[in-house]
């Protein structure tokens, strides 16, 4: 970190070519180890391999492979050096040497690394959609297929964890194992498999939600054959998927023995599974001590809070999430009034709404039904179980559906007598069949439309043009629809009180047209603020 701060992104991108053709080589070969180690047990000599790299390009000059070394090394900042401004940098960099020297055939590999490692911690988790299909579709061309089908994974992966409805990508899941298991990436395909059984447990496609075993795989064969060629990453995927299902079924004993192995599990690093692991061992722990009445659970969940506070400084992604997991540890302090704990479950509610993470709302909105449940207030109860059901419902967790069904018959409202809250947020993708046809999100009744050409670039042109021109007629303010030249301002904008937005959607409730406006449920939530009231993404 010492040398390289005595360069700026200039100087680095004008260093002079490497020229010498053995020290050439020696950078292209240990760019491929970098690779095999990632792929085996030898995770660890990673860091080593991208800091070679980078220290040979210092000395010797610059190569299309030191985007690899760079962006590497941003993600290291990013995860165990936890510098994530200066991690950005690195992966910008790295994107503009790719440019430089026209590397299309590392331009997969790189990618990967920026929306796996980086990208997250600094921008909305779902800017990464639209580069992983693309580095998916430039790795198959270039025949980098390892990264390729990587890429593909982590798009399911972080598909899953942005909250998107399941249907569409479980049918995508079908052709990327298949073509995995074609080109036999069994690292990859221990993943997609995985994500994939998972989907099909919350969808209902199975006799037990709870095992993460059906059609797909076998959680117990994946995790043996995982342990025998002592993939890490793998094995810590594996269980991660087990103990979100444990939580949400409600298997406190399972959970809390995945638990444990989750907090010795170090493999993520800069992952944004990193982010959700610690929520779900705060989340486990907050319902241990509220059942067993421990100390250790209360301490394990403020050490899960402490880390989501220092990772919230950084990233948006988190904040809605941190602001449950006080809700919850709240709602077990014998000092906190009703009220109070309801403002923080308000708030992770709306929070989780603003971003489009319709799976997280979903979940704050059970956790604070289920608060009022254990005070005896049936009423409050039922409003919340009843929109958290109808969430879970459009999120397309069937499973999750029934549980609550059989859990709370008593005080779910048929679903006929309540209003639709889903946000779409739109989903640009590639068919695993039919990499040249895109879907898109029609304004006007918010259904699925498919199209030969259409462009995400065109996408959010129209998305903008559609909502400042309701901005405009509405309130007569002009204001942008994200800061998207200001990351710090979009993570800001989620902790603000929201009273001036309150004011701005009810003065553009009356404006827009009624076929335009997302019915959502009033109080006691409140509505939500002027920029969410048009189903379209930032």
């Amino acid at each position: 970190k010492r040398l390289l701060r005595k360069y700026t992104d200039e100087q680095l991108l004008d260093l002079p070519l490497l020229t010498d053709s053995n020290k050439a080589a020696a950078m292209k070969i240990v760019n491929e180890l970098s690779m095999s180690a990632l792929c085996t047990s030898k995770g660890d000599w990673l860091p080593f391999l991208a800091l070679r790299m980078i220290g040979m390009t210092l000395e010797y000059g610059i190569r299309k492979e030191s985007a690899c070394a760079f962006v590497t090394y941003g993600a290291l900042l990013c995860g165990p050096l936890g510098d994530m401004e200066e991690g950005m940098r690195f992966g910008k960099l790295a994107l503009r040497m790719l440019s430089k020297f026209e590397a299309r055939d590392l331009e997969s590999r790189v990618h990967f690394w920026v929306y796996s490692s980086i990208n997250h911690w600094r921008r909305p988790l779902t800017e990464c959609h639209d580069p992983l299909l693309q580095s998916y579709r430039t790795g198959m061309q270039f025949g980098d297929i390892h990264y390729a089908l990587q890429s593909a994974t982590l798009y399911c992966v972080m598909y899953l964890y942005s909250g998107l409805p399941l249907e569409p990508i479980e049918s995508d899941m079908v052709s990327y194992c298949a073509e995995m298991k074609n080109y036999q990436q069994k690292t990859a395909l221990v993943f997609c498999r995985t994500t994939h059984q998972f989907v099909h447990c919350l969808m209902g496609k199975t006799k037990d939600p709870i095992i993460l075993s059906g059609e797909v795989m076998d959680h117990t064969q994946a995790l043996n054959e995982a342990i025998k060629c002592d993939y890490k990453l793998a094995i810590a995927h594996i269980r991660l998927m087990r103990l979100i299902l444990a939580y949400y079924f409600g298997d406190l004993k399972l959970a809390e023995e995945l638990s444990r192995h989750q907090r010795r599990a170090s493999v993520y690093q800069s992952l944004y599974e990193t982010i959700i692991n610690e929520f779900f061992i705060g989340l486990i722990a907050c319902a241990l001590a509220r059942k067993l009445k421990k100390r250790k659970y209360h301490i394990q969940a403020r050490k899960a809070i402490a880390k989501l506070k220092k990772w919230s400084k950084s990233t948006g992604n988190c904040q809605h999430i941190l602001t449950l997991l006080q809700a919850e540890l709240f709602s077990i302090s014998p000092k906190k009034q009703s009220e109070e704990v309801k403002r923080y479950y308000d708030l992770a509610i709306a929070m989780a709404g603003r971003i489009g993470f319709l799976h997280d709302k979903a979940l704050a909105t059970e956790k604070a039904g289920l608060f009022f449940f254990r005070q005896g207030d049936d009423d409050w109860a039922s409003h919340y179980l009843t929109i958290s059901h109808r969430l879970y419902g459009e999120w397309g967790a069937k499973a999750k559906c029934i549980s609550m069904e059989k859990q709370f018959s008593s005080l779910l409202t048929p679903p006929d007598a309540l209003p639709s809250t889903i946000n779409h947020r739109g989903r640009r993708r590639f068919s695993g069949r039919s990499s040249s046809t895109h879907r898109r999100i029609s304004v006007s009744s918010y259904r699925r439309d498919s199209i030969s050409s259409y462009s995400s670039s065109t996408a959010r042109r129209i998305s903008t043009s559609t909502f400042s021109s309701l901005r405009s007629s509405g309130t007569g303010k002009s204001q942008p629809l994200s800061s998207a030249g200001s990351s710090a301002g979009w993570g800001r904008r989620l902790s603000e009180g929201n009273e001036e937005d309150v004011s701005d959607s009810e003065e553009l409730q009356r404006s827009v047209p009624p076929s335009l406006i997302l019915k959502t449920h009033q109080e006691p939530l409140g509505p939500l603020p002027s920029h969410f009231w048009v189903g379209v993404s930032p």
